[in-house]
């Protein structure tokens, strides 16, 4: 009897690790993920830059808004076809780092000031950069590439003082004019192998 190949436990990934790149121009190309290494810079690809700790206790989430469906009826018949709205996929990071990158990330448009080693917030604009989110748990890697994706603060920070203080960046997941990364690239699950190098314009796998 033949086995299933949709039935392979190869393909299932527990994210309990991870790390969020960002491009350090507005858009980068995605990288072979197979030997990434959350510590080694060497193994992010060409244009990629780690945006630093972020909570696990508030791991990454992704939204939806949009997309109700109507149906279209004729006057002989209802149900004869359906429209979709159109729908908004957003991405929401709690950053832990306290660091400059963070602060230009989540309050756009503000200045660093590096005698005083801070950032001055004033009116938040968001920034436009592409964005990949690994997996990287138990020898596997896996996760997901946008081409286009616009920064900016999500809601106002709190303070826990049982916890690290989360940041939160919130990113707008906008269309792109590339055929194949066009909102949300997902990268199937692999075995890490350190012998693979990102390879500068890899394709994903």
């Amino acid at each position: 009897m033949a086995n299933d190949p949709n039935l392979d436990p190869k393909t299932l990934v527990v994210p309990g690790h991870g790390n969020v790149l960002i491009s350090t121009d507005e858009t980068a190309e995605p990288f072979d993920i197979t030997g990434f290494n959350i510590k080694d810079t060497a193994t992010y690809g060409p244009g990629w830059e780690s945006l630093g700790y972020t909570s696990k206790e508030n791991t990454v989430e992704f939204s939806k808004d949009g997309g109700d469906v109507s149906s279209v009826d004729t006057w002989e018949e209802d149900g004869m076809d359906t429209t979709y709205e159109a729908t908004l996929w957003s991405v929401l990071i709690r950053a832990l780092s306290m660091q400059r990158k963070t602060f230009e990330y989540a309050f756009g448009g503000g200045k660093w000031d590096e005698n005083l080693k801070g950032y001055g917030m004033g009116d938040v604009e968001p920034i436009t950069k592409s964005m990949m989110i690994i997996f990287a748990h138990n020898g596997k890697r896996a996760g997901a590439y946008i081409r286009r994706v616009k920064i900016g603060a999500g809601d106002a920070p709190s303070i826990d003082p049982e916890q690290f203080f989360e940041i939160e960046l919130k990113g707008d997941i906008l269309a792109s004019d590339s055929a194949t990364y066009k909102k949300i690239f997902w990268y199937s699950a692999r075995p890490y192998d350190a012998s693979v190098p990102p390879g500068a314009g890899r394709n994903p796998r």
